[in-house]
């Protein structure tokens, strides 16, 4: 019999760890859920069933990649602290935009502050400077507004191209770069 307690979350909680631990064990043995727990964990008023978490973020591999070839953060220049970055994806994911290192760039913030809440807030301007680009058109193809650095494209090897490089003509691209 479950023990009434007061819920800290969204998660079910159990008063104990014996009665998390008999509710998993019984979903384990009975196959219930489409998406099995792994064990349990404590939390704030109680313990909860705990389960695996979805990453549909970049790999280490690519995330270092970024970094590497977006040594500041992307719009406003300023170094930002490993620990204080995002990686902004230029096509959303949730319209299909990928992993890939060219649909990604760093930016400070999170999506609701920093350059990254700025380019989530300011789609109209993100999309004339680069920040985002339109589903359907492919990232290796729209420059960006890179500060300090001017219009550069992004390579599938990690680089930044000159417009010279990539082929394009400078005086096509419009307004300067910030």
């Amino acid at each position: 019999m479950k023990t009434r307690v007061r819920p800290c979350c969204s998660k079910e909680t159990f008063a104990n760890e014996k009665e998390a631990r008999r509710r998993l064990d019984r979903i384990l043995a009975l196959g219930v859920s489409s998406k099995l727990p792994m064990g349990v964990e404590r939390c704030r008023n109680g313990w909860h069933l705990k389960f695996p978490t979805a990453d549909t973020g970049p790999s280490a591999k690519v995330r270092a990649q970024v970094e590497a070839r977006d040594t500041v953060c992307v719009r406003c220049g300023a170094l930002v602290p490993r620990d204080e970055d995002s990686i902004h994806h230029r096509i959303p994911r949730g319209r299909g935009g990928g992993n890939a290192v060219e649909n990604l760039l760093l930016l400070c913030g999170s999506g609701t502050t920093g350059c990254h809440g700025w380019t989530e807030t300011n789609r109209a301007a993100a999309y004339r400077l680069g920040f985002l680009v339109r589903t359907g058109i492919d990232p290796l193809d729209v420059p960006v507004a890179v500060a300090g650095w001017g219009w550069r494209y992004p390579s599938a090897d990690g680089r930044w191209l000159t417009p010279q490089e990539y082929g394009a003509d400078p005086a096509e691209l419009g307004e300067t770069a910030p």
